[in-house]
């Protein structure tokens, strides 16, 4: 089946149960906008040579620009503006993941190759989105936690907490929560996290000027 098959597919099967968790979106970008400032995305990421595709899961904020420095309107940002993403993962029990010590993989959907093969794909993609999705997305739910509860320390010795964020690497994560309490007109602690920033980019200096700018607001 073809992906622009598959995804009139999602339109029908997927999308309506996406939109009662409040999503909005058609065949493959879903968005639902928070009033807290949180912007949860959803992707279903079709594979470069057809035939399967991944779901991605991103969580960004409206006060934020995407990596690349755009405001985007809420409504219209995707996954790959978001600065924490994750995927949906195989779910492994109690056994593979402790005894077997086994570390779950991303899911590849296979398209299938009829409409029912598809509709049971969409039936599984759906429970797996509600159950990893649900519980990845209620993480941020508590803005301004859990961005201003990281610290400084954490950054230095990325924690697990930070990979379940499906945080960016350590310095772009030091300046979105320096940019997040600079929002939040917490103006020295978003200092405090400029100053570790610029303190830790090595031979990056493309972000040197907006650590130093927060820096100058400061003081």
């Amino acid at each position: 089946m073809k992906t622009s098959d598959f995804r009139k597919l999602i339109k029908k099967y997927l999308a309506p149960a996406l939109h009662e968790l409040g999503f909005s979106g058609t065949d493959h970008h879903f968005v639902r906008v928070d009033q807290n400032h949180v912007i949860y995305t959803i992707v279903i990421q079709a594979d470069k040579y057809g035939g399967s595709c991944v779901v991605e899961l991103g969580v960004h904020f409206d006060f934020l620009p995407n990596s690349s420095g755009q405001f985007i309107p809420a409504s219209k940002l995707t996954v790959y503006d978001c600065e924490f993403r994750t995927r949906i993962i195989h779910e492994l029990g109690w056994f593979q993941s402790k005894i077997l010590n086994k570390k779950a993989n991303e899911v590849w959907f296979r398209y299938g190759d009829t409409e029912d093969e598809s509709k049971a794909v969409l039936d599984k993609m759906k429970g797996m989105i509600v159950s990893q999705g649900t519980m990845y997305f209620s993480q941020f739910r508590d803005f301004p936690n859990p961005i201003n509860s990281i610290t400084t320390k954490e950054l230095s010795h990325r924690t697990k907490r930070l990979d379940r964020y499906g945080a960016p690497l350590n310095v772009r994560l030091a300046l979105l929560i320096a940019r997040t309490h600079a929002f939040l007109g917490n103006t020295e602690e978003a200092a405090n996290f400029a100053r570790w920033g610029l303190s830790n980019i090595g031979k990056s200096t493309g972000l040197n000027q907006e650590f130093t700018e927060i820096i100058d607001r400061a003081d």
